[in-house]
């Protein structure tokens, strides 16, 4: 990478560090993968801060240093939005952590990276189901997703899953009600276990507050 280049990225995850600074896991367009820390960032007065919250998608600008990548500038490319609700929020967490679970390396992946924004995008919609469906889109650009007949026949999906399915494999999120994809979530949901190395964080906060939901 060439020192000061601009990248479309968004921002997966970011961590306050040192008197004043924050480190920033980004996925990019364009390398994919990255992390940078941004100095200053959290300075009252500092350009950066605003733009480098969880989830935004902004352009990044980047500077190869000594000690890794610097974050240089970022611009906002689409408004700031709060995190709808508990839900939202939840899914979110999930999807990114898978991300960052799958994803380990600087590579360019653009698919993904299209698939990442329309699930932020989506998850305001239908939570649940754009989780359902960013699940499966990452396992299938990852090559890590068996071929739809023999999804089909692990598990006897309904005609409404089948669909589901057949437009993740796409690209395409189909609307349906997510309480008619519970066999295919499930079936989903091995699949990602499998390829992951200890368990998600937050599946296990998730498990904790609907049982403190069902208890009251």
């Amino acid at each position: 990478m060439s020192r000061g280049e601009l990248l479309d990225a968004i921002v997966l995850r970011s961590y306050d560090v040192g008197e004043a600074d924050r480190f920033c896991v980004f996925l990019t367009r364009e390398r994919g993968r990255i992390a940078a820390r941004a100095s200053g960032a959290r300075k009252m007065k500092s350009r950066l801060g605003g733009s480098l919250q969880m989830l935004q998608h902004i352009t990044l600008g980047l500077q190869e240093g000594s000690a890794g990548f610097i974050v240089t500038s970022a611009s906002l490319l689409e408004e700031p939005k709060a995190m709808a609700d508990l839900p939202f929020f939840l899914c979110m967490e999930q999807g990114m952590e898978i991300l960052l679970s799958l994803v380990q390396h600087e590579h360019p992946l653009p698919d993904v990276f299209d698939a990442t924004l329309c699930f932020i995008r989506q998850g305001r919609i239908s939570p649940s189901r754009a989780l359902l469906w960013y699940e499966l889109r990452l396992l299938h650009l990852l090559g890590l997703l068996p071929e739809q007949e023999e999804m089909e026949r692990r598990s006897a999906l309904s005609a409404m899953e089948c669909l589901f399915l057949s437009r993740a494999y796409a690209g395409e999120l189909h609307e349906t009600e997510s309480d008619q994809l519970g066999t295919l979530r499930t079936l989903c949901t091995r699949m990602v276990e499998d390829q992951l190395s200890k368990p998600l964080r937050s599946t296990a906060f998730k498990a904790i507050l609907d049982t403190a939901a069902a208890a009251a």
